[in-house]
Formats: structure tokens, sequence, C-alpha cells
């Protein structure tokens, strides 16, 4: 009956409220022409200060026009995980345990047979000069594809924005794209070095930064030298990377409005309409924690060779960023169903008895919030481990399994092979939301998120696989690539061995070479015999 009540008292009010706007309020108007004037003026005002807040607003958006990913020749650059370990033991001869653990990595690591590394390491040619080489192919190589496909002219990109961790040459890898497409003398070029696998999205953060200060097109390159930095040391936590890192490169180009007008000389201007509009961007950094700032730390082993540190702590301080990080997330993109269940499930907690205090905390569904996820590719283990702690399925995880098997860890470019992929196999839609993903050293767990624009479907999806371009997770995982039982039952001790002896034969021959020449410039004894002068001095110190 109070039901009821209520029910009749609004229904009252209401029709109250439409006879008082009926029959009073619009007669008045009626009759009063300066009245019903100010109130057209005032609304007209209010309509074009909406329109400049919106206008405003949009001037400080920033749009990803395009992006390409480097393509390596599979005919030049497949390296198979047999293959790596080959190379491993007949060029760098590593030692037996260190064989044993690579060979247990590399069969675990989610690395399909078609993944790819510079040939400086397959020629044993690890120098500065090859690693110069290694980034102009992967770095060129990707702008040319977006060059081509947009058909803008370099001298058009009014800023550049870099980042490679490991290797940081002088000049600049800015200042080399800047000279090889002879870019404008006021080009803004940043390099960012050491920030790990995230820092992709941190080159996105500075570009938002930029593009508030002075609009126009920036490019983002962002890669990771394998040349310099294959590991030649025996520590464990440092061979990680000689198995997972692979060679790869993105190139992004971005702008401040959601279409840009390509001139042409002899024919029309062509209009590129931008793929997605970023929504929102937030940075985790742990690096006040010493366990977080060293769990990913370069250093150099007991002899003096440098690698990477890859720590058991890695998955711990990886989730206490990841949840701060989703926290921030979550808060800003949840839909209001989400919103509904939070709130419900407060209202249940707010219930439940004292047992029961330790439940899990709320989760929100990922799947409704975001439509296509790219999530570092840092190995099987680390994708195993986001798809239980955010509850996701297969076809959620696709993108960055098929990432993984198909060019492995690429360090920060990985992400946007990521998105091609979706753009190609998932189907990107106008309005679908795109999360992005990273860890990188730091400790540092970075994201960001972008909505296909309405003009998305105006755009051509950017390639994953030229070689193989119905390449997806369904067919991939059907052959799992797993190492061959003659990989698997090799005698690495015997083969180790063999090559320690052949090593220690080569630096005694080095060792008589120069001691030959030393005495034939010390006491002109040419010709003579090392081995017996050797003998001879030996049996003189004995007697």
């Amino acid at each position: 009956m109070a039901g009821w009540s209520w029910l009749h008292a609004i229904e009252t009010a209401w029709d109250w409220a439409a006879d008082a706007i009926n029959y009073e309020i619009v007669p008045r108007l009626q009759s009063d022409p300066l009245v019903l004037c100010c109130l057209c003026i005032t609304t007209v005002l209010l309509i074009v200060i909406a329109y400049m807040r919106a206008a405003a607003a949009d001037a400080k958006s920033l749009y990803l026009l395009d992006f390409a990913v480097f393509q390596p020749d599979d005919d030049i650059y497949r390296t198979t995980n047999e293959q790596l370990l080959n190379l491993a033991l007949e060029l760098f001869h590593y030692p037996a345990e260190s064989m044993k653990f690579m060979r247990r990595i590399c069969d675990g690591t989610g690395l399909g047979p078609s993944t790819h590394i510079p040939r400086s390491l397959r020629d044993f040619d690890c120098t500065i000069k090859t690693a110069r080489e290694e980034a102009e192919l992967v770095i060129f190589g990707a702008i040319d594809t977006l060059l081509e496909k947009t058909g803008i002219d370099p001298k058009a990109i009014s800023g550049v924005v870099t980042n490679c961790s490991l290797f940081c040459p002088t000049p600049s890898f800015s200042a080399m794209i800047v000279n090889r497409y002879g870019m404008s003398k006021d080009v803004r070029s940043f390099s960012l070095g050491g920030m790990g696998c995230s820092a992709s999205i941190i080159g996105v953060d500075l570009i938002k930064s930029m593009m508030r200060d002075t609009p126009g097109l920036i490019l983002l390159v962002s890669t990771e030298n394998m040349t310099q930095n294959f590991y030649r040391g025996e520590e464990r936590s440092m061979l990680m990377q000689n198995v997972l890192f692979r060679m790869g490169c993105s190139a992004v180009l971005f702008y401040n409005s959601p279409s840009y007008n390509v001139k042409r000389s002899g024919k029309g201007a062509k209009t590129i309409y931008a793929k997605y509009k970023l929504r929102g961007l937030v940075r985790t950094h742990h690096g006040g924690n010493d366990d977080s700032y060293r769990c990913v730390y370069q250093s150099a082993d007991q002899k003096g060779n440098i690698g990477v540190i890859i720590n058991k702590s890695v998955p711990r301080c990886a989730g206490k960023a990841l949840n701060d990080n989703m926290k921030i997330v979550f808060k800003r993109f949840m839909p209001i169903t989400e919103i509904c269940r939070f709130l419900w499930y407060q209202m249940l907690k707010s219930f439940r008895s004292a047992e029961r205090k330790g439940a899990d905390s709320f989760l929100p569904n990922v799947g409704r919030t975001f439509n296509h996820l790219c999530f570092h590719t840092g190995g099987r283990g680390v994708l195993d481990e986001m798809e239980r702690l955010l509850h996701l399925n297969e076809q959620q995880m696709a993108a960055s399994r098929a990432t993984l098997y198909r060019y492995g860890n690429t360090s920060s470019s990985s992400v946007w092979y990521e998105l091609a992929y979706h753009e190609c196999q998932s189907g990107v839609k106008p309005g679908h939301k795109v999360w992005q993903i990273a860890f990188g050293s730091g400790f540092k767990c970075n994201s960001a998120v972008w909505e296909a624009t309405d003009a998305y479907h105006m755009t051509i999806p950017t390639t994953f696989d030229k070689t193989n371009p119905d390449f997806s997770w369904e067919l991939a995982k059907k052959t799992p690539h797993v190492l061959s039982e003659y990989e698997k039952a090799r005698d690495y001790d015997a083969e180790c061995a063999i090559n320690a002896q052949n090593d220690d034969d080569m630096d005694y021959k080095h060792f008589c070479n120069r001691f030959r020449n030393r005495l034939e410039n010390d006491f002109g004894a040419k010709g003579c015999d090392v081995k017996e002068v050797l003998s001879r001095t030996c049996n003189e110190i004995a007697g």
C-alpha cells in the first residue's frame, strides 16, 4: 500500500508540472517577446560555449594516424630454437651447463619456429658497426613501410621520439632518422634509453606533452638491439635474455587531429583518417623499492661479461605494479554494468560474516571494459600469469600468444605487433577500446587505452605477417613448436668438451705465434721451434 501511495504522489506531481508548463509558462513566453528573445539568446550561447569547450578538449587529444611493424625476410633472418642453440654451441662455445639451461628454457618459452635474429649473430661479428647495421635495418624498414602506406613526406614530420633500452650510440637513433630522411631543421627529437620493455608507452606520454606545446606530426620508433646484447657468460639469470629476445621494431605516427591532408605533387590532396584516439595513459613506477628496482638489472658477471639479470622476483614485482596500475585504469574506464556489479559486491561484502573477510577482492570483467588486449610478450609464463590473474579466456589472449609465437619478445615494440594482429584477425570496429599494457625495468608497469575512431573503417589494417597473411593463433596452436628429439637428446657434455679442447689448442697456437715473433724481434732467432725452446726452458727450470 505504501508503494502505491508513492507512485500516486509521483504521478500527481508529473501531471501538475505538465499543466504548469502547457498552460502557464508557455503562454507567458508567447505573450512576452523580450523574455522569449532572451531565452533564445541564452540557449545559443550555451550551445556555443559547449561547442568551444568540446573543441578545446579535442585540440588537446592525441590521435594515432597509422603504424607499421618491421617484417623481416624469412629467407635471411628466420631462426628456430634449434638453430639458436646450435649457434650458441658452435660459435659462442658456451659450456655444457649453460647449454642445458638454455635448452630447458627454449622448450617452454612459447616461441615458434619462425622468429628472427640479426646476421651479426650468425656471422659471429658482434661489433658496434654491425649493431648499427641491425638498428638501421629494423628502424628504416618499419619507417619506410609506414611512409609508403600513408604517402606522408618525411619533411612534414615535426617531431621524432625513439626508444631503445640497451644500445644508445652517438649520434642517437633519432638523429639517425632525421639524417636518413632529410627532415627539417626545426624538428624536435628525443631518444629514450634504459627504460625497458614498457618504453614505447612512455614515448606516447612524451608525445602527448609535446603535442600540447606545438601540434603536428610526431613519429614514435620503438626497438631493441640484439647484436651487442647477446650475453657471453655463464650466469643463468643473464642467459634468459639470449633465449627470449628477438629482432623487431615499430613505427607509429601521431597527430593532434582526427584527420590529416597529404599534399601530393600533381595530384589532389589525400585525406588520412586517424585509427585511434588516446583515451587514457597510466604509468606506475615502483623504483622506490629496492627489490623492484633490482629485479631486472644490467650488470657484469665475475668475468666481466655484460648482461641483464632477470631475477626470480620479477613475477612478484610485476604483480604488484600491475595491481596498482589496474586500479587506476578500471576506475577510469569501468562501464556502468561493471560499476553496478561493484556496488552489488560491496553491498554483499558488508553483510558477510567475519569468517569470510579474507575473500578475494572485486575484479571487473576485463572483456566488458576493453574489446582488445595487448599484453607485453615477456614469455609464456608471463602470459599464463596474466590470463590467470585477470580471468581471461583463450580468445582474449590470442594476440599476445600469437605475437610471442611468431616474433618472440621484441621488447617495447611487442604491443604494436599485437595491435596489428587485432586489426588483421580480431575485427577492430569504431568505438572499440584497446588496452595496451607493458612491463619494464625500474620496475614499471605502463598502460594506454585507445578508442577506435568513427572513421576507422576508412583506414587500412596494419600487416601482421606479410609472409602468411592468414596466420592466426588458432592455426599456430595446432602445431606447437617444441625442440626436436635430436636436440633434446644431444650430448652437450661431449660436444662442449671438444669445443673447450679446440679453444685451448687455438689459444696455445696464438701464444706460440706471439712468442715466436717476440724471439725474432728481440733475439733475431728466425725460424726457431717454439716447442723446443719451451721444452728446453722447462727442463732447465726443473733441473
